[in-house]
C-alpha cells in the first residue's frame, strides 16, 4: 500500500502519531500535536539521465485548515527541502526551504478533490523537478539544493491523513539501435524514393519534452503546454 515506503514507518513515525492500514489506505493520525509535521522518506539519490517519475495518492480528514498532506524532497548535506501539498481548504501549494530562506513557488485555489482521487506528482529531471497536481502544473524547482537525495510524503498539522500508491520510477532508456539499423523493406507505398524527411527541430524544453512523454505518455503535452500557476 505504501509502495515505496514500506519498511520505513517503524523507524520514522514520530510519537503522537499514529500509522496503520485501513479503509483501502495508511493512515497517519495525528490528534493532539500541534504543527507538527510527521515526513517518511526513501534515500532516493540522483534521477537517472533520462528522468524519474514520483506519484502518490492523498487523501485527508481534518478541521484545520493548515492541515495538509503531500510529496517532500530532501537533501540534507545541502539544507534544502521543498514540499508540494494539498491543504485541508483544498488548495494546492509548492514550496522550498533552501539554507534556512523561505521561496514560494506555486499554488493553485481548489485544486483538491479531498474525495480520495486526489493525486500528486513530481517529475524529475537532473537538477530539477516539476510538480503536478491532478494533471495541472503546480510548479518548477529549479534549485537542485532540495533534489537527488530522499523522496517521501509528509502530513502537518491535526487530522487523518491517507496515503496510497507511493511508487517512484526511473525512465529508461530508449533503445534506438533497430531504427537507426533500419528494416530492409521497401518504403510504404511501393515507391522506390523515400519521402522526404520533415526537418528536426531542437530547442531548450526538447529533451524535457521527450522525458516527460516517456513518463506520463500522452497527458505530458497538455501539462506541458500549460505553465506553472501562481495564485
Amino acid at each position: 500500500m505504501l509502495g515505496a515506503l514500506d519498511g520505513v514507518v517503524d523507524s520514522q513515525l514520530l510519537r503522537g502519531w499514529f500509522g496503520g492500514e485501513q479503509d483501502g489506505w495508511f493512515v497517519l493520525r495525528n490528534d493532539a500535536q500541534e504543527d507538527s509535521e510527521q515526513t517518511l522518506t526513501i534515500k532516493a539519490g540522483p534521477p537517472g539521465a533520462n528522468g524519474r517519475h514520483t506519484s502518490v495518492n492523498v487523501t485527508m480528514n481534518s478541521s484545520q485548515p493548515k492541515a495538509a498532506i503531500g510529496i517532500v524532497v530532501r537533501n540534507s548535506a545541502h539544507k534544502g527541502t521543498c514540499v508540494a501539498e494539498l491543504t485541508a481548504e483544498a488548495d494546492a501549494n509548492l514550496f522550498c526551504v533552501i539554507d534556512g530562506e523561505f521561496e514560494s513557488i506555486g499554488s493553485l485555489a481548489n485544486a483538491a478533490k479531498l474525495d480520495g482521487t486526489d493525486i500528486i506528482e513530481m517529475v524529475e529531471t537532473p537538477g530539477t523537478a516539476r510538480f503536478i497536481v491532478n494533471g495541472k502544473p503546480l510548479g518548477d524547482v529549479t534549485n537542485g539544493a532540495a533534489l537527488s537525495d530522499e523522496i517521501g510524503i509528509m502530513a502537518y498539522e491535526r487530522g487523518t491523513f491517507g496515503v496510497a500508491d507511493f511508487i517512484v520510477t526511473d525512465v529508461p532508456g530508449s533503445d534506438t539501435s533497430a531504427q537507426t539499423q533500419g528494416s530492409g523493406l521497401p518504403p510504404r507505398g511501393g515507391s522506390g524514393a523515400s519521402a522526404p524527411a520533415e526537418e528536426s527541430t531542437t530547442g531548450g524544453g526538447s529533451d524535457i519534452a521527450a522525458r516527460m512523454a516517456a513518463i506520463m505518455g500522452p497527458l505530458a503535452n497538455a501539462i506541458l503546454d500549460a505553465d506553472p500557476q501562481d495564485g
